[in-house]
């Protein structure tokens, strides 16, 4: 699936291309909604709601905070801090 060209037209595709975008994006790349509302042009919570209705959960903040630390986009809280 071509990523970019989906987002362009995000807001003219039905809910099946919707669902199949938003489950590569979230789920296979472990994008967060900010970063997938940037490629749209959108507000995170508009496609939070988008993939709640097409049946997608969101991660938990336990889930999301170690995504983001994998992938860089968060520094760890206490890690190299000196108490």
């Amino acid at each position: 699936m071509n990523i970019k060209k989906y987002a362009k037209e995000y807001f003219s595709l039905d809910n099946k291309e919707k669902a199949a975008f938003l489950k590569e994006t979230y789920i296979d790349l472990e994008m967060s909604w900010i970063a997938i509302s940037s490629l749209i042009g959108t507000y995170p919570n508009k496609v939070r709601r988008d993939a709640r209705s097409l049946g997608l959960s969101s991660r938990d903040k336990i889930e999301a905070q170690k995504k983001a630390l994998e992938h860089g986009r968060a520094e760890h809280p206490t890690e190299g801090k000196i108490r």
